[in-house]
């Protein structure tokens, strides 16, 4: 599996987001590509002593694309809004799904679980409630 991440967003970065993204290819054996600027995530990684095994950069100057269709997943600590609007309409919705809904897992006694959602809509109504319980069981 894939994941792209946001290596620009988020307090601390790049080297935070690079950190967190070399301990998720050790341990879950993952690949990462690791979006934003090139010199300055380089730099983060030397810096901070990050190894880049498993993990692909791709430079973006401005903004994070898409439309390279090479990931499963996508990961940011960025913007919430700027990450749903692109989801939104670049990557689009699964049919019958109105509403997006932001995952977080979140630890619990036993085990983890999903939260849906968990902030991106700001007044839920009861049929998009059950639409994310519908996904939520789904994932």
């Amino acid at each position: 599996m894939n994941i792209i991440i946001d290596a620009m967003g988020g307090d601390n970065a790049p080297g935070e987001i690079l950190r967190g993204a070399a301990g998720a290819v050790r341990e879950y054996g993952i690949e990462v590509t690791a979006v934003g600027d090139s010199a300055a995530i380089e730099a983060a990684a030397k810096e901070g002593d990050i190894s880049l095994q498993g993990i692909t950069v791709v430079h973006a100057s401005e903004a994070i694309s898409m439309a390279e269709g090479k990931g499963d997943a996508f990961v940011s600590a960025g913007s919430t809004g700027a990450l749903l609007a692109g989801a939104t309409l670049i990557v689009k919705r699964l049919k019958g799904v109105k509403r997006p809904a932001i995952g977080v897992v979140v630890p619990g006694g036993q085990q983890p679980y999903l939260l849906l959602d968990a902030g991106a809509n700001v007044e839920c109504r009861p049929e998009m409630l059950n639409a994310f319980a519908v996904m939520g069981s789904a994932y």
